[in-house]
């Protein structure tokens, strides 16, 4: 008998994930090149062994083009120039905030990373890509999720020691531990019925789950 979620990854198993195609991230480009108009750079180089192009891109009065490498083409038709419009929106406490506008056809949708596929450029939900932790059990995102609370709670991940961190509210510190006891309830129920031993609570320590 399979996992409660191996029907999910039976269908799923020929969709992209998140983390296996190359990413455009505008918050980075603003951060390191400031797009300013008329600006050109490599986005991204062409890997060893890859049958992905290198990605060129110029920058242009509210749109950046991106343009893949003509001398690595292959027999394949691949489109020369993608130009994606950038929008820009205003913070509540001050500076700006950049995004993408989703270059295919009926999407449009603003967003801040765009996906490199072999013949395009996209977002995530035109490549139809998925999160890794779309296919985890009910075991795994417990685990996931008390991992993610003890790396903010712990100064320390290696001595466990736990001290509220530098900058973060008292009230947030005091709501990520009520979490925490939730979280590591909720896991060591889902081991408990896992393995079927009611022993489970006492041999394992879910606060070293960092």
């Amino acid at each position: 008998m399979g996992s409660a979620t191996s029907g999910n990854r039976n269908r799923h198993s020929e969709r992209p994930r998140v983390g296996q195609l190359p990413s455009i991230d505008v918050r980075k480009l603003a951060k390191s090149r400031g797009l300013r108009l008329g600006d050109r750079f490599t986005v991204l180089s062409r890997p060893p062994g890859s049958n992905l192009p290198a990605l060129h891109a110029r920058v242009r009065d509210k749109s950046i083009v991106f343009e893949f490498a003509s001398e690595t083409y292959d027999a394949d038709p691949i489109r020369d120039q993608w130009s994606v419009s950038i929008h820009e929106s205003w913070c509540h406490f001050g500076g700006r905030r950049y995004w993408f506008q989703c270059p295919m056809p009926r999407c449009e949708r603003r967003v801040a990373i765009l996906y490199v596929g072999r013949h395009c450029i996209a977002c995530r939900y035109c490549l139809r890509m998925l999160y890794p932790s779309q296919f985890y059990d009910h075991t795994q995102r417990a685990f996931s999720r008390l991992r993610r609370i003890n790396e903010r709670i712990y100064a320390d991940t290696v001595s466990l020691t736990k001290a509220k961190p530098k900058g973060m509210h008292a009230k947030t510190f005091s709501r990520l531990l009520s979490e925490q006891e939730s979280a590591r309830t909720r896991l060591l129920a889902h081991v408990d019925r896992l393995f079927g031993s009611g022993l489970l609570a006492d041999e394992i320590d879910p606060e070293t789950a960092c």
